[in-house]
């Protein structure tokens, strides 16, 4: 049988609430993936009515907001993450290590995305022969998990349907079944799920071997334990395997726009080509014809030439209605719902704009970086995981797997499988939100309510005070021998600290040029540039904008500091 043959109808679980949820998951898997046309027919034909909607010939499934908001809020491994571990693993980790070939991280940005529509995403972790890592993602309507009881996140059972190729070329659908509920006797195996098949052990016929059962179950923890080699993520803890309907208004939501679109797409071809009526007329695209009914198809070049049907009494008249919506309205109707469904994905409402011509996007829609970050926030303990479930859980499983097999070869790998370590690197700041940041961490040293230590961590995310500390070490370290600009203040011995520099310039520049509390801040771009926080031409600059100084002024302020200048460290 060809390969080409079309593939047996997707069985459905013979339990009510799977079946339910697996129906639910595939729409928003649809949906999701722009072949929802079909649902989007099915919508208007429940509104219109089966005639009506027959002579709708066009759905317009451009404008897909589920898509647009799942695409826009998946910023997790758009740069990639950090994974570490303390005992190194560079074989695993490194920057053209297992995991890096395995394309984890690539594969992370759609599985992101998906989760965040389908609220749960599975992950299958296998071993190639040649001892490649391969990452095989799974839709939770093709999984059926029966929970730990104990531990109702966790599965103890799953059974993966898959379609599969028998040895004759023919295809079946086939459950691969796995169960740990009795960790003294496993189970692996591969089981029918419809047609003629159903319920028999295809384990042999498809695996070329028999069901795997106690000792012979290969997938196991450095303990022995068995385990399932499927990694979970779930978009939000909630104590159960399944939260599938968590999204479900903002699905549905986005159908509902899917459908008003098609009907303003039918606006404004009635506009366009509004509706004629002819009363006591013929109608006709010439001034000879038969006087048979045919349809008439005009543009605005048609002249239409009518003649009065014969024995008509009264006034013969043609009339045209005006169209039923304004488009233009019904275009802001659709931006203010579609907006509305953001603030249902969790974003709030102050961080949604319109956005101006963006093609890409559904409706334009655009969210601020602050509401990205804050849903960035949200989702990232849920990809971290706990160690069994998210990147944590993955990692260690795939380092698990990894383990077995290059012991089986008689090469262990040795590589530790747990404690590993991941950091998501977030939202990049633009240029202008750096400077604002870098403005207000001056400010506020400059008015001595910042410490260099932690201007530095504020500069520098995720630092921690004694790294500060280090760096400052190492910045004051590499300064060159001092080379300070000598200034007498008042007769009194010369000083080389910033704040005796700007109060003598600005004493010599004269009363009108810096104010005390411009002194104090002058002295905090000084400062800045001392502690190697910010280039001198830039410093120079600030002075010149914010104080009024001239080139030459604000020269004098920073003296040879950025050249050489090494001031006293402050107390911490």
């Amino acid at each position: 049988m060809s390969i080409f043959n079309r593939a047996p109808i997707k069985p459905i679980p013979d339990n009510a609430a799977d079946a339910t949820r697996w129906e639910y998951s595939a729409s928003v898997r649809r949906q999701l993936y722009g072949v929802w046309q079909d649902d989007v027919k099915e919508r208007i034909r429940a509104e219109l009515g089966a005639t009506r909607a027959a002579v709708w010939s066009f759905v317009d499934t451009s404008h897909n907001v589920l898509l647009t908001i799942a695409d826009t809020l998946s910023q997790s491994y758009v740069r990639r993450p950090m994974v570490s571990h303390p005992d190194g693993a560079e074989a695993f980790l490194g920057t053209d290590g297992i995991l890096a070939q395995s394309g984890w991280a690539e594969m992370m940005v759609r599985i992101e995305r998906d989760l965040l529509a389908l609220r749960e995403v599975l992950v299958n972790v296998s071993i190639a022969p040649d001892g490649r890592l391969v990452l095989r993602p799974i839709s939770p309507d093709c999984i059926i998990a029966t929970p730990d009881p104990n531990m109702p996140d966790r599965a103890v059972e799953v059974a993966e349907l898959r379609l599969r190729h028998l040895p004759d070329g023919s295809q079946v659908w086939a459950y691969d079944m796995y169960s740990i509920a009795n960790p003294d006797m496993p189970v692996y195996k591969i089981v029918g799920a419809g047609g003629e098949y159903k319920g028999k052990d295809l384990t042999e016929k498809l695996a070329g071997t028999e069901a795997l059962v106690g000792d012979a179950y290969p997938w196991r923890n450095e303990d022995g334990d068995p385990v399932i080699p499927i990694a979970w993520y779930h978009a939000s803890t909630t104590g159960t395997l399944w939260d599938a309907y968590a999204w479900s208004d903002l699905v549905s939501g986005g159908l509902t726009l899917a459908v008003w679109q098609s009907y303003l797409s039918h606006v404004m071809r009635t506009s366009s080509w509004p509706q004629r009526v002819s009363v006591g007329l013929v109608p006709g695209l010439s001034t000879s014809h038969d006087g048979s009914v045919r349809d008439i198809v005009t543009d605005p070049s048609s002249l239409l030439v009518m003649d009065v049907i014969d024995g008509f009494e009264g006034q013969p008249f043609l009339h045209q209605y005006n169209a039923g919506a304004d488009p233009v309205a019904i275009q802001s109707v659709l931006d203010k719902y579609a907006r509305g469904l953001v603030s249902a994905a969790g974003v709030p409402a102050s961080d949604i704009s319109r956005a101006s011509g963006d093609p890409r996007s559904g409706y334009a829609l655009s969210i601020s970086r602050s509401g990205l970050r804050e849903a960035q926030k949200r989702i990232e303990p849920q990809l971290k995981g706990d160690g069994h479930t998210g990147d944590t859980g993955l990692l260690a499983l795939c380092a698990m797997l990894l383990n077995r097999h290059s012991e089986s070869m008689g090469q262990p790998l040795n590589l530790p499988e747990s404690g590993y370590v991941i950091e998501y690197q977030g939202v990049p700041q633009t240029v202008a939100e750096v400077e604002a940041q870098r403005k207000g961490v001056l400010e506020l040293m400059a008015s001595g309510l910042l410490s260099r230590v932690d201007a530095y961590i504020e500069l520098n995310p995720g630092t921690t005070p004694d790294e500060a500390k280090a760096e400052l070490a190492a910045i004051d370290g590499d300064q060159a021998e001092p080379q300070a600009q000598v200034v007498v203040v008042d007769g009194d011995e010369p000083s080389d600290e910033p704040a005796a520099v700007a109060e003598a310039v600005a004493e010599d520049a004269g009363p009108d040029v810096l104010n005390g509390a411009q002194v104090v801040a002058a002295q905090g771009v000084v400062t800045s540039v001392a502690a190697g926080q910010l280039p001198r031409d830039s410093a120079v600059a600030m002075l010149v904008s914010f104080f009024g100084l001239s080139e030459k002024e604000a020269d004098q302020i920073m003296g040879s500091v950025g050249k050489g200048f090494k001031p006293i460290p402050e107390s911490e």
